[in-house]
């Protein structure tokens, strides 16, 4: 049968051992001080922000927002905290970030293929205890370090997920498949 999945469950904990979207968020906020986070509703706000150093929170929920200048927004990130998605850890918003060469704090890294490598293209935390850790050090990374994940990202992205390489890959499998599965939490079929 369908499965409706709501914004709080504990599905994402239970089924893949990943913190939730809600957990996560909840324990960045625990965890960055006060004045380390910020959120903003548009791009003006975006700019006024200069070399902020600190958690910058979209808030599509105010008008005007950012979405039209989503890929510019994020390009502006040195990383992106990967929110696992309602249902399932794979969310497309990484993949949006890591296009533009924003760098993935995620903790689902292995579900790419090939998987994603910390200190390559990502940073990788497993769990809440290492997500403070990471949190730390990310605050504290100099701008060589970060330039040599932002070159990761990149290559990362033009060799596995650029829109050529995936077709490339789907046609380079044997027997060339007629028939490509997507991941979806729940099907439509009567």
């Amino acid at each position: 049968g369908s499965e409706m999945c709501i914004r709080d469950s504990d599905i994402i904990k239970e089924r893949f051992g990943k913190m939730s979207r809600i957990e996560l968020l909840n324990s960045v906020h625990e965890y960055l001080p006060e004045g380390s986070r910020f959120t903003i509703s548009n791009s003006e706000e975006l700019n006024e922000l200069g070399d902020f150093i600190g958690l910058v929170r979209v808030d599509f929920n105010k008008a005007p927002g950012p979405a039209e200048k989503w890929l510019m927004t994020l390009a502006q990130a040195d990383f992106f905290l990967a929110a696992p998605g309602v249902c399932m850890p794979m969310s497309h918003n990484v993949i949006e970030a890591m296009a533009v060469g924003t760098i993935p704090f995620i903790e689902y890294g292995e579900y790419f293929d090939p998987p994603l490598e910390h200190g390559v293209n990502c940073i990788a935390i497993k769990g809440k205890d290492d997500l403070r850790e990471k949190l730390g050090q990310l605050m504290t990374m100099s701008t060589d370090e970060i330039a040599v994940l932002h070159e990761g990202v990149k290559a990362y992205y033009d060799r596995h997920l650029r829109p050529k390489a995936v077709v490339n890959r789907l046609l380079s499998l044997e027997g060339n498949p007629s028939r490509v599965y997507l991941n979806a939490h729940r099907s439509n079929r009567g």
